[in-house]
């Protein structure tokens, strides 16, 4: 029950650090309901083989989620208001992300593996260190983003984020349902690529024209309304 209160709070706190970046309600329920899918499409991607055999996987109550892929749910969700939008939608979710992971420490998942085992530690404190550590981390990348400027925003998120993980997967234990059938660092890795491309694609070279999402002020107390849907 702690793991999903800790879920939950997460959830706040994005819906309410969206709000603060000028999402609107319905926005921040599609951010978040896009952010459930992408987590459970992204671990049927590691798991393609599995699910190609037993489809069922996907729909099961007993399925997985990846956590890592929950960035590309709010994307989509942000992404048609603009960059500058996708910008504030990463912000607000580097904390969530970073109090979420409260529930992997609690609930022991995903913990560091014994050197020169495939097993994950059962003592307390070695199976939850790289989940306080990843948390940690969040957190700290949640306190750069609110400092930096809109334009530095995603790669930055990209590189904290998804480069953490990747570096982590190496001391991590297999997970409960069994090795991957995908590398996630490789995933992991080409998804950062590709963000960084059409980041870099699709950033204006002037003012005109941009998106009217947020203010250009990294450090702005006052965000503009972003989001034509209703509030």
């Amino acid at each position: 029950m702690d793991g999903v209160a800790l879920w939950l709070a997460a959830a706040g706190l994005f819906a309410a650090r969206a709000r603060r970046e000028g999402f609107g309600r319905a926005r921040i329920a599609l951010a978040l309901g896009l952010g459930v899918v992408t987590a459970r499409l992204g671990w049927a991607t590691l798991y393609f083989e599995t699910i190609a055999r037993t489809p069922a996987w996907l729909i099961s109550i007993n399925g997985g989620f990846s956590l890592a892929f929950v960035a590309a749910g709010v994307m989509l969700a942000s992404g048609p208001l603009g960059p500058r939008a996708v910008a504030g939608s990463l912000r607000a979710l580097a904390p969530a992300i970073g109090v979420a992971k409260g529930a992997c420490v609690l609930a022991g998942c995903c913990g560091a593996a014994l050197e020169g085992t495939g097993e994950a530690e059962a003592a307390w404190l070695p199976a939850r260190v790289l989940q306080l550590v990843e948390a940690s981390a969040c957190l700290a990348l949640a306190a750069l983003l609110a400092r930096v400027g809109w334009r530095q925003v995603p790669p930055a998120f990209a590189l904290g984020h998804w480069g953490l993980r990747m570096t982590s997967e190496a001391w991590r234990a297999p997970p409960a349902f069994g090795p991957p059938d995908l590398p996630l660092a490789e995933v992991l890795a080409g998804w950062t690529l590709l963000v960084l491309c059409v980041w870099s694609a699709s950033r204006p070279n002037g003012s005109n024209g941009e998106c009217q999402a947020l203010h250009t002020s990294a450090d702005s107390k006052r965000r503009s309304p972003v989001d034509p849907m209703p509030p």
